[in-house]
């Protein structure tokens, strides 16, 4: 589910996850750490707009597995900072607030829930998305991450 703007309900709403290569240079220890995770983008659009919604995960997927079953907690810390970006109309803001939180349903399914909103001067957005993730489809399986993504930890 993707709502935005007066909580509108998004048409033709597209989720995509991907696997990606997430790449940290540690600054002090000076070392790199490599690691599988995930790449999430939702788009859709109402009336004339078209909206889209994209973050990286900042951890291994197996990370998630260690969250308990069906209690809900805080999900920004698992979202890597500065990944965050929503784009209106092609015109990208790069992280928006946001309140994001996972619950584990059924083995490796997760939902996902997040609300969002922009401080623009001149148009505030706000909105909603709901994250069906099925973990299984990511793990051991061997399709090649879609991409690297660098990060630096000073």
């Amino acid at each position: 589910m993707f709502q935005i703007a007066s909580l509108n309900k998004v048409n033709e709403e597209k989720i995509e996850i991907n696997k990606i290569k997430q790449s940290i240079h540690h600054i002090k220890e000076k070392k790199e750490e490599e690691y599988e995770t995930l790449l999430i983008n939702v788009s859709g659009n109402v009336d004339k707009n078209t909206y889209n919604f994209e973050f990286c995960l900042n951890c291994k997927m197996e990370e998630l597995l260690k969250i308990t079953d069906e209690k809900r907690i805080d999900f920004n810390d698992y979202i890597a900072e500065g990944t965050v970006i929503l784009t209106i109309n092609g015109k990208a803001e790069i992280d928006p607030e946001i309140n994001a939180s996972i619950i584990r349903c059924y083995k490796n399914s997760f939902s996902i829930f997040i609300n969002f909103y922009t401080n623009y001067i001149e148009d505030n957005y706000c909105g909603e998305i709901e994250i069906d993730l099925d973990l299984d489809k990511y793990l051991n399986n061997n399709e090649k991450p879609i991409r690297t993504i660098n990060g630096y930890n000073m």
